[in-house]
């Protein structure tokens, strides 16, 4: 059996250091309690290109937490690109092996073969209709997994979604098409899923709180390939949760509601968000 550990929009940031690199140290960390084979970066690991060049040095020293043998496949999505211009990422500089680094200014496909696992990664992109005459090798191993940064229809609306950019729509076919088992995919930052045929197509979610309204506890999944692929949700806890409140006031201004029960299940990584409505008498209550 390979286990991998599916991670995707980790969003690290320079201006949220110690919370981002808590949440990387706790997704390692659930590597080495899982005894991932691989743990799989799936677009996004930084906010902006910027993010990157502040904490590729941090990144590097927690991903060697990693146990010895699991190998870590980073992609990168259309966050490494904010502010990116003519600059490049480095595999070296983020100690990661070079034949696991993936990114999207390259080719529009790259097939990767290890430890009896192939993996289909599928770079971002706005237009992936070109896919019907890439010349993918047929699959060698049991299992193939794509790994994309993308939007599928059929788990997302493509005008907007989650506050994200708009990103290229890809076609399910395409893992038809290629023989996949599993899609890893990265970009939508609410957990996914559904399956396609005889494809298990997930969002994991990002596993960390990024903006208003990504409710819910954050996670990862674990994917384990034996005889059939079976996936497990992984709680990240030290993301906290998004947490919001909607309190209508009194003609007085007293609250209906009193937060502070709801609080006694709070922790310092939570992100709270208190709306008051409601009409009042005396403005200065």
């Amino acid at each position: 059996m390979k286990k991998i550990l599916h991670c995707a929009d980790v969003h690290l940031s320079a201006g949220e250091k110690d919370y981002s690199l808590g949440v990387l140290k706790e997704i390692v960390d659930t590597a080495n309690t899982e005894k991932a084979d691989f743990l799989l970066f799936a677009g996004d690991t930084f906010d902006s290109f910027d993010d990157y060049e502040s904490l590729k040095g941090d990144f590097s020293r927690t991903i060697k937490q990693a146990h010895s043998e699991c190998s870590v496949l980073f992609m990168t999505g259309n966050h490494e690109n904010l502010g990116r211009k003519n600059k490049s990422l480095s595999a070296q500089e983020l100690g990661i092996s070079q034949d696991c680094f993936f990114d999207s200014t390259t080719a529009p496909f790259l097939l990767h073969s290890s430890g009896g696992l192939e993996f289909l990664v599928v770079s971002h992109r706005d237009d992936y209709t070109g896919y019907v005459d890439w010349s993918v090798p047929a699959k060698q191993t049991k299992y193939r997994i794509c790994v994309a940064h993308t939007t599928i229809p059929e788990l997302v609306y493509t005008g907007s979604d989650d506050g994200e950019a708009s990103a290229g729509v890809m076609d399910p076919d395409l893992f038809s098409r290629f023989s996949v088992d599993y899609a890893a995919l990265g970009h939508i930052h609410s957990e996914r899923e559904t399956q396609y045929g005889s494809v298990k197509i997930v969002y994991p979610g990002s596993p960390r709180v990024w903006r208003k309204n990504e409710d819910g506890v954050r996670s990862v999944r674990l994917v384990e390939l034996g005889e059939s692929v079976t996936v497990t949700k992984k709680e990240i806890s030290s993301a906290g949760q998004f947490r919001y409140f909607n309190v209508n006031l009194s003609l007085e201004g007293t609250p209906d509601a009193d937060i502070s029960q709801h609080a006694k299940n709070f922790n310092s990584s939570d992100w709270i968000w208190v709306e008051l409505a409601g009409l009042i008498e005396d403005r200065q209550t």
